[in-house]
């Protein structure tokens, strides 16, 4: 078996979900989407935040309102009217990066960015859960089951140890794997 240095550590939570012990909760909208903008000031730049969803998509057009200081709703902006107005003018393309940078290093985070987080594998309870369910070792071997849907009255996504800590440490050693659960 590797160093205790050299393992992954799994916290065993309540009722045994495990989550990833040195990987930190999201902080910034980023963080929950895995989203960030580049140096490169562009219209593609801009345009591929338009394309990754609603949000950032109504991220450009509010800041297609505001610059023109005008009215309206985001969501009446389609993408070829996005892309007409950050072609029009290099600055439209500056203030859009600006609030597209804004809005992704934004820390109010609300449930929408949490369940993009945990839809994605970027908080520690369902990076875990991603680990256990796409990687190479076998969750069975360790007594480790795969929870995805409906638990219990809610939407719940996790890796659960089903069996003892001691009894998932004790698979580690004996596969040689370089995991370790506390």
């Amino acid at each position: 078996m590797t160093t205790d240095e050299n393992s992954l550590t799994f916290v065993v939570g309540d009722g045994g979900a495990l989550s990833f012990q040195d990987m930190a909760g999201p902080e910034t909208r980023s963080d929950c989407l895995g989203l960030e903008i580049g140096s490169d000031q562009s219209v593609r730049e801009v345009m591929y935040f338009v394309d990754e969803g609603w949000r950032p998509k109504a991220v450009v057009a509010q800041a297609y309102l505001d610059k023109e200081q005008i009215e309206g709703d985001p969501e009446d902006f389609d993408e070829d009217d996005l892309r007409s107005w950050l072609e029009a003018n290099p600055e439209n393309i500056a203030f859009a990066h600006e609030r597209i940078r804004e809005w992704l290093a934004d820390t109010r985070l609300d449930d929408e960015d949490y369940d993009a987080a945990e839809l994605l594998g970027n908080d520690p309870q369902s990076a875990a859960m991603r680990f256990w369910r796409d990687g190479d070792l076998d969750p069975d071997d360790f007594g480790i089951v795969i929870v995805e849907g409906e638990h219990p009255g809610s939407s719940y996504y996790a890796a659960e140890l089903r069996e003892s800590i001691e009894y998932a440490n004790e698979a580690a050693a004996r596969l040689g794997a370089p995991v370790r659960f506390v």
